[in-house]
């Protein structure tokens, strides 16, 4: 009995001697109705019971869609794209959970200038194309597309077939593949130079850029007035309208804006990516690489003879992988120079039975040609 006694005394010795775990976590702080707006960064802090654990206690912050919203070891949330998106803290075996809704934001501009710079069919689409810029009044633009000023501007990549060098009336839809009609999607390089059709914000002389990525656009016109209406989606789901009425000044920038860049390359490298059937070629001169993936079959040790491949964003066989920026990486075809790169939009390479690349590829601005002997 007195054994018995004894073993029990002792069991509650060490149940007492025992410190009590984390019970539970209480945020201290949460967005106003739990809504963040795209960009908005908010920092989310716990409370973890018993308060005697808190000062050892680590916590864990994640994120179920780190592409709605991420969140970092600190608790720092950064709205990232619209949507739900569920953000936990984890010490020890308590968690707590907060929903948070991003929105992407809307907002509808009264334009109250505009230009066109005509440049031709400088993506070699087979159509015409213009760059429709709209302005606020505080935003000024010289012949040359010089901006000073503050305030928001809306860059439409618009796309005609015609031979006159004034746009059209009628509904604009947007598509990557020129044609009649149409106005490009946005994207930037890592340079300076903008490409497409992108909301643009002019600051301390510095212009940011949204990319726009879907949308419509139409354009009337009563004599020399234009009547312009447009609604949107930026790269991140942001919701943009707005309208322009009055004259467009032109530009003809279809000879003295184009650069030509024909290039004798003097070295030629090339890798096999036989996952994603490509053959990469980097061609040098100089200080300038022109990186291009070609999609092929089945990726071997040779092109196909006497075959033409398209530039295209569809990555199908026989064709060039189009240049794009995805969270600031490069990606697909370039042309890299010393202190600038451009995305590769459109053209054709020619892969001819006497192993040469007749080359012609098209950037905003720039027209690359080149014919390379190349015996793979």
């Amino acid at each position: 009995m007195k054994r018995f006694l004894f073993l029990f005394l002792l069991t509650i010795s060490l149940f007492a001697c025992k410190k009590p775990g984390i019970t539970s976590l209480v945020f201290v702080n949460k967005p106003v109705d739990n809504i963040m707006m795209v960009g908005d960064t908010f920092q989310m802090e716990v409370l973890i019971y018993p308060m005697e654990q808190a000062q050892s206690a680590s916590v864990k912050w994640t994120s179920s869609d780190g592409a709605i919203a991420s969140v970092d070891d600190n608790g720092l949330i950064v709205a990232l794209s619209a949507g739900k998106v569920l953000i936990r803290a984890v010490a020890g075996d308590a968690y707590a959970d907060c929903e948070i809704i991003v929105d992407a934001g809307k907002a509808n501009f009264i334009f109250s200038s505009s230009v066109a710079h005509y440049y031709g069919d400088i993506y070699d689409f087979g159509t015409k194309n213009f760059a429709l810029q709209l302005f606020e009044s505080t935003i000024k633009s010289d012949e040359n597309g010089n901006l000073s000023g503050e305030g928001f501007i809306m860059n439409f990549s618009l796309n005609l077939d015609t031979d006159e060098q004034k746009i059209k009336t009628g509904n604009y839809k947007l598509a990557d593949t020129g044609e009649s009609f149409s106005f490009l999607p946005g994207s930037f390089s890592t340079s300076s130079n903008e490409y497409g059709s992108f909301l643009g914000q002019l600051k301390d002389n510095t212009l940011s850029i949204l990319p726009i990525k879907e949308g419509k656009l139409e354009i009337k016109q009563e004599e020399e007035t234009y009547n312009i209406t447009f609604s949107l989606t930026g790269e991140r789901g942001e919701v943009l309208t707005g309208n322009f009425s009055g004259e467009i000044q032109y530009f003809d920038k279809s000879e003295e804006n184009l650069t030509i860049k024909n290039y004798v390359f003097s070295d030629v490298e090339k890798t096999l990516d036989e996952q994603n059937n490509q053959i990469k070629l980097q061609l040098k001169n100089g200080n300038d690489t022109l990186k291009l993936n070609f999609n092929v079959p089945t990726a071997t040790n040779e092109l196909i003879s006497n075959k033409t491949y398209e530039v295209s964003n569809e990555n199908t066989a026989f064709s060039i992988e189009k240049g794009i920026l995805d969270n600031g990486i490069q990606k697909g075809s370039w042309l890299c120079c010393e202190n600038e790169a451009f995305p590769v939009l459109s053209g054709k390479i020619i892969y001819t039975e006497s192993k040469t690349l007749e080359i012609m590829l098209f950037s905003t601005g720039i027209k690359i040609t080149s014919s390379v002997s190349a015996s793979f």
